[in-house]
C-alpha cells in the first residue's frame, strides 16, 4: 500500500509539473501550485498517521496539530495570508518563542491558504456555471 502511494505521488507530481510548465497564464500556475501543495500535504497526513499507528507518542503532535488546523478554517485565503504574514514576523524576532511550534503553524498556514483559495476558485467556477445556465434557460 505504501509503494503503491508514494508511485502515486510520483505520478501526480510529474502530473502537475507538466501542467504548471505548459500554463502560461500566472492564475493557472498559482492554481497548480496550491494543488500541488495540497496533494503533498495530504501525502504527509497519510504518513504523520502511520506513524501515530506505530508509536502512539506521535498521537500528540497530531493533536496539536488538529488544534492549529482549527484555527484556520473559515477564513478567507485573505485573512490567511495575513495571519501567514502575522507568524512569519513572529519567526523573525528574536525573542522566547517555540520555533518548531511556530514553523509548524506556519506551513499549516500555507497549506490552508492553498486549500482555501482553491475551494474560492471551485465556488466562482460552480458560480459561473450556474450563471450560464440560467442564462440559457431563459
Amino acid at each position: 500500500a505504501l509503494k503503491q502511494l508514494r508511485d502515486q505521488r510520483s505520478t501526480l507530481d510529474a502530473d502537475i509539473r507538466v501542467y504548471m510548465d505548459l500554463d502560461k497564464n500566472q492564475t493557472e500556475k498559482i492554481f497548480w501550485t496550491d494543488l500541488e501543495i495540497v496533494c503533498k500535504e495530504q501525502i504527509r497526513l497519510v504518513n504523520a498517521r502511520m506513524k501515530v499507528d506505530q508509536n502512539p507518542r506521535n498521537s500528540i503532535n497530531a493533536a496539536v496539530n488538529g488544534d492549529v488546523a482549527n484555527i484556520f478554517k473559515g477564513k478567507t485565503s485573505s485573512q490567511l495570508e495575513d495571519m501567514h504574514k502575522g507568524i512569519q514576523e513572529k519567526l523573525k524576532k528574536q525573542g522566547p518563542i517555540d520555533v518548531s511550534y511556530w514553523e509548524n503553524v506556519a506551513t499549516q498556514a500555507h497549506v490552508a491558504i492553498s486549500r482555501t483559495r482553491l475551494q474560492e476558485r471551485h465556488q466562482q467556477i460552480t458560480k459561473k456555471k450556474d450563471y450560464v445556465a440560467r442564462s440559457k434557460a431563459t
